[in-house]
């Protein structure tokens, strides 16, 4: 199931934390081929954020990694499409769920946000996980073949950008920013994976 909830941030929150992007800034980080323009994101805006997941799935969860991210007309701009079934970061971590918050005002026209696609092979979902070797190296020859090959793929949905909305879907789904480039100010966002704790 996919959750779409608008205002997920106290006015106050969202401010401070847009605040505090701005003064930190972003970092050019590479994960294999792939540059990514990111930022730490705080114990804290964890803790806030995680708690209010906790609320919407009624049970604890265990967070394998959260940060702030970047894309512009210029950076990052490829159309990425990927799932994120699995985590690459200080070891590979399986991962239940994806979560994404819009963070920044747009000036892009048209519709733009977050994708919902599906493969040519695998249909809408891929669940590689680290108890199967073959699935992860499927997973990373579509990372690294076809990724940014629309011909392997059918858009299915586009669910829009507005400031404060956060998506929280499943790991296995494949997905991408819309469309690809993004807007000269930067479309800024925080991202969080995360396993439901048994």
């Amino acid at each position: 199931m996919i959750y779409i909830k608008d205002n997920f941030l106290e006015k106050n929150v969202l401010k401070r934390i847009k605040d505090h992007i701005k003064d930190v800034g972003f970092k050019e980080t590479r994960g294999g081929d792939k540059v990514f323009y990111v930022q730490e994101s705080t114990k804290e805006f964890d803790k806030y954020v995680f708690d209010k997941l906790e609320e919407i799935h009624q049970r604890p969860l265990e967070n394998t990694l959260s940060f702030f991210r970047t894309s512009t007309d210029e950076l990052d701009d490829e159309w990425r499409i990927h799932v994120d079934a699995i985590t690459n970061y200080n070891g590979i971590h399986d991962t239940d769920r994806a979560t994404l918050l819009y963070l920044s005002d747009s000036s892009l026209e048209g519709l733009h946000g977050t994708a919902f696609w599906e493969h040519h092979i695998h249909g809408q979902t891929f669940s590689p996980t680290i108890k199967d070797p073959e699935s992860i190296e499927e997973h990373d020859r579509i990372i690294n073949e076809e990724r940014n090959d629309l011909s392997k793929f059918t858009l299915k949905s586009v669910i829009g950008w507005n400031p404060n909305r956060l998506i929280d879907f499943p790991g296995n789904l494949f997905h991408s920013k819309y469309p690809n480039k993004s807007w000269e100010s930067g479309r800024e966002l925080y991202v969080a994976f995360y396993k439901f704790k048994n």
